[in-house]
């Protein structure tokens, strides 16, 4: 995407994963 500069991507991926990290311990905090 000509409109997503690599750091401004990186930054959003980033941003994911780290979502992705609290949703599997908060998966885990329920079991």
């Amino acid at each position: 995407h000509a409109e997503f500069p690599g750091s401004l991507y990186a930054k959003r991926k980033q941003v994911e994963d780290k979502h992705q990290i609290l949703n599997k311990e908060g998966e885990q905090d329920k079991n």
